[in-house]
């Protein structure tokens, strides 16, 4: 975790030598957890600061997913799945662009009204169109070793 948080202060420290634009994204996520026959659907917020430099388009972005509505465990219980995650997001600078992330996420499991906690391993990547200030991309994210998602998201320029 120690690491982690130097990272960030890292890029926290070079970005004050760049010129940051704050963004904000929406998305719509079903997720594939390993523990359910039917994943909740989540509904997530990115709030993030684009550090665009000589070196590379790198985002800092912090996500809060919350579940809209519940899935099923294979025995039947209810699940919901609220994670909070920060991440570094490097992207391509064309109209048409890839993009890659990679950070840390909190995940909070409720099954059948019995909350767990978590930390792991934030990673995803992303294909998407610029339209404007704003960009909507399709990206494939896996918020560890138990769960993943295809989601569609937009993201508008302040």
């Amino acid at each position: 975790m120690k690491k982690w948080l130097y990272t960030v202060l890292l890029l926290s420290l070079f970005s004050s030598a760049v010129e940051a634009d704050p963004f904000v994204g929406f998305k719509v996520t079903p997720l594939n957890t390993g523990n359910s026959t039917n994943g909740p659907e989540n509904i997530s917020v990115n709030i993030g600061y684009a550090l665009d430099s000589w070196l590379a388009d790198l985002s800092l972005v912090t996500e809060f997913s919350r579940s809209v509505s519940m899935g099923k465990t294979i025995q039947g219980d209810e699940l919901s799945l609220n994670a909070d995650s920060m991440y570094v997001l490097w992207k391509t600078t064309r109209s048409m662009y890839v993009s890659a992330r990679l950070g840390m996420v909190h995940k909070e499991w409720v099954i059948a009204g019995n909350s767990d906690n978590s930390f792991d391993l934030y990673s995803g990547v992303s294909i998407g169109q610029v339209i404007g200030r704003t960009r909507l991309q399709i990206e494939y994210v896996s918020l560890g070793s138990d769960v993943n998602y295809f989601g569609i998201g937009l993201e508008f320029d302040f």
